[in-house]
């Protein structure tokens, strides 16, 4: 029997062994150590820099289980090759296998299973949400199990996704723009990540995930633009600090990441909140549901597998009922009503450096802060004056790299 800490102990050895290396052509999990190069030449360079390391701190490989100058690989449960990865066929066929779960555990077993692939599957939290009301219970109820019909066909259907599917994910490429396609429903959020790579769509990230019994009552405008800054704040590691287009069936965002036709007060703490990455958006496209298929799908409800249960009406279902039913005119005001409101009524926001600068000069707290800069009374590694505007200084990647933002009193 091992030391219960033995995995997390020998992985930060290992991440100190490899040192900075680790990002720029190497990647460790416990003992699968994955080097990858853009040539032979370089492979060659790395490998034999990697050997001189492990020899170096007395570590020894098992030559029967190294593969060297792959085109195509196994790793962590995934088909690795040079220009997308792909879940593993063996452990999709292992899925497949499993029956259906008879305890809590089994349940637990098999969406841990499945949702390891859950980037590969549009519309995951979904088909998945019969089967999370299962799993996802308080301490108290744990033994209250059940698998009823409703489990069994959202487990038949994510196997049933895991082999219709094309599951395939493409590598970001270097110099084409994102585009970040996002949706939601009245009871999910979901996106869509890709990138057109002559003129073929490269999907990069599918993601999606049931709201909370809160979320579930924001207004329509809300909802939308949570999707939108969820989506680009689970996204960071694929963005970084490159451009993004945002489609969305929303109309009343198109112009919200300027600050200047916003209706929701939400929306603008959510603005002040992620003010880091609003430069990214380039522009919100608005698109109609029907034409909006990838994204849409992330986060409507199965029709079949859950209205009866979630009783959810989506605004598509709500256009064929208006012009199947005659006696509309009441519903059809009652469902718009709060649209029309946020297109008619805007709210103009200034945020202008010359207005930050003048209202950081009418906060205590911002000119004691930056009397002290000026100063030299105050430590520079966390604040920093340009252009008369006081700036925090935040740490933006685990590589340490620091970045810029507007220091702005959230009182």
């Amino acid at each position: 029997m091992g030391l219960m800490n033995a995995p997390p102990s020998f992985q930060r050895v290992m991440n100190n062994i490899i040192g900075y290396n680790r990002w720029d052509y190497i990647l460790v999990y416990l003992d699968d150590i994955l080097v990858f190069s853009n040539s032979f030449d370089d492979h060659m360079k790395h490998l034999q820099q990697l050997f001189n390391v492990l020899n170096t701190h007395q570590f020894t490989l098992n030559p029967a289980k190294c593969s060297i100058a792959q085109q195509s690989i196994e790793f962590l449960s995934h088909t690795i090759t040079k220009d997308s990865i792909v879940p593993s066929k063996q452990r999709i066929q292992a899925i497949l296998d499993m029956t259906q779960p008879t305890s809590l555990s089994q349940a637990n077993k098999f969406i841990g299973k499945i949702g390891w692939y859950r980037r590969f599957i549009p519309n995951f939290a979904q088909i998945a949400a019969p089967i999370h009301k299962v799993t996802n219970k308080i301490k108290q109820k744990k033994k209250e199990f059940y698998w009823s019909e409703e489990q069994i066909q959202a487990a038949n259907k994510l196997k049933r996704v895991l082999t219709e599917e094309p599951l395939v994910l493409k590598y970001p490429h270097p110099t084409a723009s994102f585009i970040l396609s996002t949706d939601a429903s009245e009871y999910a959020i979901g996106g869509t990540l890709k990138q057109i790579i002559s003129g073929q769509v490269h999907y990069n990230y599918f993601l999606s995930r049931l709201l909370t019994a809160t979320e579930r009552n924001y207004s329509t405008i809300d909802r939308e633009a949570l999707a939108i800054f969820w989506c680009m704040e689970k996204l960071q590691q694929y963005l970084g600090r490159r451009d993004v287009t945002i489609i969305s069936d929303h109309k009343p965002l198109q112009q919200f990441h300027k600050k200047i036709k916003v209706n929701s007060k939400r929306i603008e703490h959510w603005l002040i909140k992620h003010q880091e990455i609003i430069p990214q958006i380039t522009a919100v496209i608005y698109r109609k549901g029907s034409h909006h298929g990838d994204a849409d799908g992330m986060s409507r409800p199965d029709i079949d597998g859950h209205h009866n249960h979630l009783n959810v009406t989506t605004r598509s279902m709500t256009r064929i009922n208006q012009h199947q039913s005659p006696n509309n005119d009441n519903a059809k005001s009652k469902s718009t009503n709060d649209d029309k409101e946020l297109t008619l009524k805007y709210m103009t926001f200034n945020f202008s450096l010359e207005r930050i600068s003048q209202e950081q000069k009418n906060d205590p707290e911002m000119l004691r802060i930056r009397q002290q800069l000026l100063q030299k009374e105050f430590d520079k590694k966390n604040y920093v004056i340009e252009n008369d505007v006081l700036y925090k200084i935040i740490q933006l990647t685990r590589a340490h790299t620091k970045g810029f933002v507007d220091s702005i009193d959230s009182r």
